[in-house]
């Protein structure tokens, strides 16, 4: 007998394992010769001696073309926006959306890389800059307080911020008004002011007596300068001068509160 009329299976997953099987014709009998070509059925093809034919296991098919209509605030456009303005409800819209589970994954880390990631990048290179500026050491720290003062030029930033690169590295005195005091990576950095309020300036406190001047005071600065420098301050970024200051000298109080002109300086 041979394969039945109709059958349009894999022909290697078809097997009568209670009959005899040519292997020339691939028919399946009962009787010791094939009824098709009567050669005599070879002792491995008989019936309980064959091998078990392995089946064939199909997989499940998928959803892949199966048209899905996505609501409007579920597309990824939709997502992304309120993501941006408002992340909560975008995390809802995420989370609750048909989309794949790993185009979610890929979303997730790619909003945290933006938001966290790269602004935490930007800002540890900012204050690279601004601490590799400072060397935090003198070119002349074999002076004492006494030399080292008596070796500063005097000048006024009114004239250093028109000739900063002339001064680069030189021993120099300025009169500064202190606005404000700052900790960055265990250093102590002060915005002042020149004394009319008209230009800003970086200190970096390079001292090693301890003392410190406050928010409010006018002094006297003894140090070198490091060059122009930009400053973010409150999401602000203005450019300055900066100064390594090794020694000081109170003169008073400032003219400005310190708050008011900070406010201004980065409006």
């Amino acid at each position: 007998m041979g394969r039945m009329i109709g059958a349009f299976d894999n022909p290697e997953e078809l097997d009568r394992p209670d009959l005899n099987k040519c292997p020339d014709c691939e028919c399946y009998f009962e009787q010791d010769e094939c009824p098709l070509c009567g050669k005599t059925c070879p002792e491995e093809m008989r019936a309980g001696n064959r091998k078990k034919v392995k089946k064939f296991k199909f997989r499940k098919s998928s959803n892949s073309h199966r048209v899905v209509f996505i609501s409007w605030y579920h597309s990824w456009l939709a997502i992304i926006l309120f993501t941006i303005f408002m992340p909560i409800i975008g995390i809802v819209l995420l989370i609750t959306s048909p989309h794949k589970a790993r185009y979610k994954i890929i979303f997730i880390a790619v909003i945290v890389l933006v938001f966290t990631v790269i602004p935490f990048a930007i800002m540890t290179i900012t204050l690279n800059r601004i601490t590799n500026a400072f060397t935090g050491t003198s070119n002349h720290s074999n002076l004492s307080k006494e030399e080292y003062i008596s070796r500063c030029k005097e000048l006024n930033l009114h004239y250093l911020y028109d000739n900063t690169d002339d001064y680069l590295g030189e021993m120099m005195r300025v009169e500064v008004e202190v606005l404000d005091k700052q900790l960055l990576w265990g250093r102590v950095y002060y915005i002042c002011s020149s004394v009319n309020g008209g230009y800003p300036f970086l200190l970096r406190d390079c001292m090693s007596n301890g003392e410190e001047p406050s928010v409010g005071d006018r002094i006297t600065v003894y140090g070198e300068c490091v060059g122009d420098l930009k400053v973010t301050s409150n999401g602000q970024i203005f450019n300055t001068i900066g100064m390594n200051m090794f020694y000081y000298d109170l003169t008073g109080e400032s003219s400005l509160h310190a708050t008011e002109f900070v406010s201004q300086l980065i409006a």
